[in-house]
């Protein structure tokens, strides 16, 4: 059974992804630099040390909608009071999966028939070497979710208690999806 934290985690993140593609739908380029991305995969993997912690991989099914292939928390350990604890720490901490099975989910979804064509853009510790596999920070000349956030003007609300979590490997890559969407005419 999931506990609490992971739920309210499901739930977040349907909301993110349901405004995300609110705004690519507002935001859809007619003219402008072309990039195909449309059926393309978005990777974004985030590394503790030299352990994964978390990895999240989307599909651009078309210019106005990102769809969710997996979003998986890895299990390690943290030598910390769990209310000393950061959101993602504590996600980690109550995952069920290794390094080692998570890894192999992912390879599995990235080579299995219907994605194995597919061009991978990916963001984060990604250590896969593929020739289908392109750096988002090669493509956009920008190394970290901070300058997609000031290209896209990005400011927190400070009446708001919640604030979408940067260091999410979810958030991260839908960020990186604004990005794609305001900047380039997706094809």
């Amino acid at each position: 059974m999931k506990n609490i934290m992971s739920l309210r985690e499901l739930v977040i993140n349907d909301i993110i992804l349901w405004n995300i593609n609110c705004f690519l739908s507002k935001n859809l380029k007619v003219r402008g630099v072309p990039m195909k991305l449309t059926n393309q995969l978005i990777l974004c993997m985030k590394k503790n040390d030299n352990t994964y912690q978390q990895y999240s991989l989307f599909q651009f099914m078309s210019p106005t909608k990102v769809d969710l292939i997996s979003n998986v928390f890895i299990n390690y350990k943290v030598e910390k009071n769990r209310k000393d604890m950061t959101k993602l720490e504590k996600l980690c901490t109550d995952s069920d999966k290794n390094e080692e099975n998570a890894l192999y989910e992912l390879y599995e979804i990235l080579y299995s028939p219907q994605y194995k064509d597919l061009s991978v853009y990916y963001t984060g510790d990604c250590d896969i070497k593929d020739e289908r596999f392109i750096s988002i920070d090669d493509v956009t000349g920008k190394t970290d979710v901070q300058e997609f956030l000031d290209d896209l003007k990005y400011e927190t609300n400070k009446d708001l208690k919640y604030e979408a979590d940067f260091n999410n490997t979810f958030v991260m890559a839908l960020t990186t999806c604004c990005f794609f969407g305001k900047n380039y005419k997706i094809i």
